[in-house]
């Protein structure tokens, strides 16, 4: 649905590749990643019980990205996105610039915190 998202919305822009995988070697030499990583909600469960398997995705992906792309911008809009860019920014290490890694999150997800 994301990659979706993102293609239709590329049509305002020139020269826009956007690629979709379970493989992150195709981030290799990134403009920017949009860190879309985790699972949704169970019946039932709390967004801060989510916290928890979100942040295992996160914590892996993210070293892993900025492997193939350390310069790479990266873009987390994953939920909370709030608490998910601050453990994407823990997960990148103290080697990486502040802005490098940032949320795309709402207002209305920080109010649910």
């Amino acid at each position: 649905g994301e990659v979706m998202d993102l293609r239709q919305g590329s049509a305002f822009y020139s020269r826009v590749r956007i690629e979709c995988s379970d493989d992150i070697a195709i981030t290799a030499k990134s403009d920017i990643v949009v860190l879309t990583a985790g699972t949704a909600r169970r019946p039932g469960e709390t967004r801060l019980d989510l916290v928890g398997r979100n942040a295992s995705i996160v914590r892996n992906i993210v070293p892993k990205v900025l492997q193939h792309s350390p310069e790479c911008p990266i873009c987390v809009v994953s939920n909370p996105c709030d608490v998910m860019t601050a453990v994407a920014s823990r997960a990148a290490g103290p080697n990486v610039p502040p802005g490098q890694i940032f949320g795309s999150g709402t207002p209305l997800d920080s109010s649910r915190l």
